[in-house]
């Protein structure tokens, strides 16, 4: 699987499940969204220390869930809301983290935001 149809298999998923989805950032976000973005580490290599076996990749990509900055407890309902349906509608997808919620800055706006990280192996590029 390419890195990019990882990326856009993500972000289908999410849009099946009603949520608003991109797999980029674009020079506008309207939340409430979800931006599948490269993770960090983006493509981990193969070792004896991992499961990641010859003539593949670990490929990290990280999803962002982001709601407006709001009244806080209605921007708390919000993103643990979209954190919900992300997790349920993510569920085939190897997860490995979900982020506590917080203050999120992305292209010079503020929202209140979640990440979640996903795993896959697949074969090397």
């Amino acid at each position: 699987m390419s890195l990019t149809s990882l990326r856009t298999d993500v972000a289908a998923d999410l849009v099946a499940a009603g949520v608003k989805a991109v797999e980029y950032v674009g020079e506008t976000i309207t939340p409430p969204c979800a931006v599948v973005v490269p993770g960090q580490p983006y493509i981990v290599e193969p070792s004896r220390t991992n499961d990641v076996p010859f003539g593949h990749v670990l490929v990290r990509v990280d999803v962002l869930l982001l709601v407006a900055r709001e009244a806080a407890k209605s921007a708390a309902e919000r993103i643990d809301q979209l954190v919900e349906t992300a997790y349920a509608a993510l569920g085939e997808h190897d997860i490995t983290q979900v982020s506590r919620p917080g203050l999120v800055t992305l292209n010079g706006a503020k929202f209140v935001g979640s990440t979640i990280t996903i795993e896959e192996v697949t074969e090397a590029p």
